[in-house]
């Protein structure tokens, strides 16, 4: 009988080590929030900008925390983020047809869900991998066109910017 309640400690003290593993999340809120400081102000920009005090900074960093698999990803969310809707939860574009932080259409997203950054994140990142495999054509900085602007044709230019944005920040990172 002793065993069990040792058994039950272990199992409990095993589950929540295993929420918290730092396995489950490649880049801490710190590190999200990090990355959006090393973004420029404006996509044309060349300095840096304290993007983490603009907005609901620290809602979408988590979210991007929580979402993203790999580095890259979620630098790609930060990128997109800022130059969609500057860390506003709120932002409505594209004519009112746009939602959230990553601009999300309603066809894609039912705008309450878009507004949320947790529901968000991995559905702009399935978008993102759909946007990869439809423009698979292209150049491998252009491959995100779809998110970018909708087609594979029409967003090629900013998505080879935000590309490029994307590169910066992450080397700015191993600094």
């Amino acid at each position: 009988m002793k065993t069990l309640p040792a058994v039950l400690l272990a199992l409990s003290v095993l589950l929540v080590t295993s929420r918290s593993s730092p396995e489950e999340r490649v880049c801490s809120v710190d590190d999200v929030l990090a990355l959006m400081d090393r973004a420029p102000a404006t996509e044309f920009g060349k300095a840096p900008h304290k993007w983490s005090r603009v907005g609901q900074a620290n809602r979408i960093a988590r979210a991007i925390s929580r979402a993203a698999k790999t580095t890259e990803q979620a630098a790609d969310l930060v990128i997109y983020d800022l130059y969609e809707s500057a860390n506003t939860v709120s932002a409505i574009g594209d004519h009112g047809k746009s939602h959230g932080p990553w601009q999300i259409s309603e066809d894609r997203a039912a705008p309450a869900v878009a507004h949320d950054p947790d529901k968000a994140a991995p559905i702009w990142l399935e978008l993102a991998d759909k946007s990869r495999s439809d423009c698979a054509d292209l150049p491998d900085d252009e491959q995100l066109a779809e998110v970018a602007s909708g087609s594979c044709k029409a967003g090629r230019t900013l998505a080879r910017r935000r590309a490029a944005l994307r590169r910066r920040i992450l080397a700015a990172a191993m600094q």
